[in-house]
């Protein structure tokens, strides 16, 4: 299944939750809080350009 890593404040996330609504996709919604810290070690791992 399809994971969702987002943020409720996150515009970038919003559009693509929208897309996956409109399209009737399943996925799995994983909220990741970014408390100001955008770039802490645990978050590296989600992001393709840091891997």
């Amino acid at each position: 299944m399809l994971k969702l890593y987002y943020n409720t404040i996150s515009p970038h996330s919003r559009r693509v939750l929208v897309a996956l609504l409109e399209k009737e996709i399943e996925a799995e919604l994983v909220e990741i809080e970014f408390n100001g810290q955008p770039n802490r070690p645990e978050l590296k791992k989600y992001h393709w350009f840091y891997n």
